[in-house]
């Protein structure tokens, strides 16, 4: 960019199969596979001094076991993954 102003993006998608919590692989312990789309943008200043950066996490705000099982009551439980999340970011490099 002008200035000395420079500019930075970063894109990811990450996937991840199909999961058996449990040893037995039984149907009722799986999850489904799922994908997801994380975001940044960050302006930088002439000397990299300064940065001022904002994120998306889960863009799509996909629904998505992490974990799921038994208690060792035998109480049944599931972990959701985080929903869409989104910031800014200043940093200062002194």
């Amino acid at each position: 960019l002008g200035s000395g102003l420079q500019l930075a993006a970063r894109g990811e998608y990450t996937y991840k199969g199909d999961v058996f919590y449990n040893p037995n692989n039984l149907p009722n312990t799986s999850a489904p596979g799922f994908g997801l789309f994380n975001a940044r943008l960050a302006l930088i200043g002439d000397s990299e001094r300064w940065e001022a950066a904002v994120w998306g996490r889960n863009l799509g705000d996909k629904t998505y076991l992490e974990n799921r099982g038994e208690s060792f009551l035998g109480v049944p439980f599931v972990l959701y993954g985080s929903p869409r999340t989104y910031g800014v970011e200043l940093t200062m490099r002194y």
